[in-house]
């Protein structure tokens, strides 16, 4: 509050309603097909504790074999490129896990020149040190080719999942220390238990390990698990692909989330009413429901994870579809009520995000693009804000009874509305102006009122 003169006092509010704004895009950095920078990113980002986002691309870095890289402020550095000839191997399709240690831990999932290396597990240092903790090869029981990042349990281990090889060559799971002591924990036998495990693990509330298989099942349109920490295994589901009985997903290519609710939470690639993929819940009794089925114009065949954010709601993308055919960013309550936040263009915003997105530290959602973007079609990072501005209103001069006020912090949601009260209780609207990121509203006079309290909001 200010005081203009002794009988005259003022209060300045500002008011946005929540759910009136609308939620900003913003491309952060768009990849470049030079030596310096990534290109083609695969997986998603993670933001570390020091508040810098780290990721992984399929292709891009000194060789063209893959790169790390990191970025703070907006601005993107590359941290790390793979050498297809070296130990390191080459080309990550998973996302970084920062661990207790305060290291990133990813996956490799190429051979490079080696043929008998198919993928490694590294360790990479925020400032760039790499060291490659195992290396996989095509002798069995050993794992092939692992394309989903990898998580830490209580004990401190790292676990994943091989999207081949194993004892049986369909693919495994696996649990490794953090100086690169790997155990195969379960070897996929191709039939009813699944098969081609790409995406990783979720460690759940109960202690289980959660996790998908791609393929392989009763109808051979994937499984969900259960893994306990010494091996035994359990089908908790096996998608059917088609609309009968029920409405089912098929080919689930994306890791679980464990939701406040306790139930499990994901995405299939196909399958649903439409055929263009799902999102489903799946309770750790096994009690299965398709909550979404994608239909093309809201999106279609996700390949990510969903998060749940500090709202409540799911979020996550889709690869294809929405208004423009080169996918979407969605939102969808653990009940089914469903919403279409974005649908890229396939120009300098990017195309085809195959990662889900993460909320960060400021609340809003990052994520990237595997194709489109800038002038080499190389991807993009991307924002899109879930966090309301705020909107603050303040005075610029007062004389003779008389208020210059002005209101920033503004959106382009709509027309800029000056209310104003003696009560509090009663508000009429004095001035409209167009919002421009800030409005100075002209002199509001003041005569007469012993008090006078005004407060602005955005239409829509």
């Amino acid at each position: 509050m200010r005081a203009l003169t002794k009988a005259t006092l003022v209060g300045l509010l500002a008011f946005l309603p929540l759910g009136a704004w609308p939620q900003t895009f913003e491309v952060l950095h768009d990849f470049a097909l030079d030596l310096s920078d990534a290109v083609n990113p695969y997986a998603g980002l993670t933001q570390a504790s020091g508040g810098n986002f780290y990721g992984t691309s399929s292709l891009g870095g000194v060789v063209n074999s893959g790169a790390v890289f990191t970025m703070r402020d907006e601005v993107v550095t590359l941290l790390y490129s793979f050498s297809f000839w070296g130990s390191d191997q080459a080309y990550p399709q998973a996302g970084l896990l920062q661990a207790r240690d305060g290291n990133l831990y990813g996956t490799t999932c190429g051979q490079g020149n080696n043929i008998d290396h198919v993928g490694t597990v590294f360790r990479i240092s925020t400032d760039g040190t790499l060291t490659t903790l195992y290396s996989f090869s095509t002798n069995a029981p050993d794992g092939q080719e692992p394309e989903a990042g990898l998580i830490q349990c209580a004990d401190g281990c790292l676990y994943g999942t091989a999207s081949s090889g194993g004892s049986n060559g369909f693919g495994m799971v696996f649990r490794m220390t953090t100086n690169g002591n790997c155990t195969q924990m379960y070897a996929f036998g191709g039939s009813q238990d699944g098969s081609m495990p790409l995406a990783g693990l979720l460690h759940g509330a109960d202690g289980y390990l959660y996790g998908t298989a791609s393929q392989g099942g009763s109808y051979s349109w994937g499984t969900v698990f259960r893994l306990s920490t010494n091996g035994q295994y359990t089908t908790m589901h096996t998608f059917s692909g088609g609309s009968q009985p029920t409405v089912d997903g098929a080919f689930p290519a994306a890791s679980l989330i464990q939701g406040r609710d306790g139930n499990l939470y994901g995405t299939t690639e196909y399958g649903g009413s439409n055929f263009k993929g799902a999102v489903f819940r799946l309770s750790t009794g096994k009690a299965y429901t398709t909550i979404h089925s994608f239909a093309g114009t809201d999106g279609a065949y996700p390949a990510a994870s969903l998060i749940q954010a500090s709202d409540g709601n799911l979020y996550g993308t889709t690869t294809e579809g929405g208004t423009n055919g080169q996918g979407t960013i969605f939102r969808v309550s653990t009940n089914g009520a469903f919403s279409s936040l974005y649908s890229f263009t396939g120009g300098l915003d990017g195309a085809t995000p195959l990662a889900g997105v993460i909320q960060a530290k400021d609340g809003n959602l990052y994520g990237t693009t595997e194709a489109a973007g800038g002038v080499s079609d190389a991807g993009s990072i991307f924002r899109l804000d879930l966090v309301a501005p705020t909107i603050r209103l303040g005075v610029v001069s007062s004389s003779g009874g008389e208020l210059v006020l002005i209101a920033t912090g503004l959106t382009t949601l709509g027309p800029v509305v000056l209310l104003a009260s003696t009560d509090l209780s009663t508000w009429q609207p004095i001035l409209t102006n167009t919002p421009a990121g800030t409005v100075t509203f002209p002199a509001v006079s003041m005569a007469g009122q012993p008090r006078c309290f005004f407060r602005v909001r955005q239409q829509q």
